[in-house]
């Protein structure tokens, strides 16, 4: 397999300290979600790091994720499954890395990551159940408090 990186196509970069601490006036609506997240779900959501056990839990969101939506989608939405189905069968070649939210005993939330430079994470996939209010703050915030300091 051939990958070859392109500038230009980059999405975004995000301050990590900013995301995982949810510090600051500009982190104010983003911080309340994630408070309302943990006050809602407490004592019901397990986070940790991804791991290959987890795999066919993650098939099954995506199953319900693709049902959900507008069948105007489901071409774009089975390429992008596809994609996903790729990098957890090359989980271990690609050195990738990530985090799950389970709530009551279901996959919710995971993200897909890897180390792009010493100082740098690159999110391949985030994914998150939109019915459950801060998940996405969340999956992405715990994940980032499991990081070493650099």
């Amino acid at each position: 397999m051939y990958f070859e990186h392109h500038e230009r196509a980059g999405d975004y970069v995000y301050d990590r300290i900013q995301q995982e601490t949810l510090v600051g006036k500009k982190m104010q609506k983003r911080r309340n979600h994630f408070h309302a997240f943990e006050k809602l779900y407490a004592n019901r959501y397990e986070f940790r790091k991804i791991a290959p056990v987890d795999f066919d839990a993650i098939y099954t969101f995506l199953d319900e994720w693709k049902a959900n939506k507008d069948e105007s989608l489901y071409e774009s939405i089975e390429f992008e499954r596809q994609g996903i189905e790729r990098l957890l069968n090359n989980f271990t070649l690609f050195e990738l890395d990530g985090g799950v939210i389970y709530i009551d005993g279901k996959l919710e939330a995971f993200s897909l990551t890897s180390k792009l430079a010493k100082d740098t994470i690159q999110i391949h996939v985030e994914k998150a159940n939109r019915n459950f209010r801060g998940l996405s703050i969340a999956i992405v915030k715990y994940y980032l408090e499991t990081l070493k300091p650099e």
